[in-house]
C-alpha cells in the first residue's frame, strides 16, 4: 500500500510503502531517507507486543535496498530492540 503523508507530519520520507500482515501489522515500510541523499531503506517490524491495548513491534530493523527494491542483508543501518515496554 502506497502512502503519501502531508508536509505537516515529520517523517523519513513523504512517500512510503507499506507492507501489511492479515492481522493489519505493518511489517515493512519501504521508503528514501530524504535526509540521507535518498538512501533507499526497507524497514522491518517484528516481535509485536500488545501493553494495555495497544499493540507495538519491540524489534525494529532498517536495511538498505538494492536498484530492483530487495534488502540488502549486510550492513544493518539500524537495530531496534524493545524490552520492559510500558504505557503511561
Amino acid at each position: 500500500m502506497a502512502v503519501q503523508y502531508p508536509d505537516a507530519i515529520a517523517t523519513h520520507s513523504a512517500h512510503q510503502v507499506l507492507c501489511i500482515d492479515a492481522d493489519g501489522l505493518i511489517r515493512r515500510r519501504d521508503y528514501s531517507v530524504e535526509i540521507s541523499a535518498n538512501s533507499p531503506a526497507a524497514h522491518y517490524s517484528s516481535d509485536f507486543l500488545t501493553v494495555d491495548g495497544i499493540v507495538l513491534p519491540t524489534k525494529r530493523v532498517v536495511y538498505g535496498r538494492d536498484v530492483t527494491g530487495h534488502r540488502v542483508e549486510e550492513p544493518v543501518l539500524v537495530s531496534i530492540d524493545l524490552d520492559n515496554v510500558k504505557v503511561s
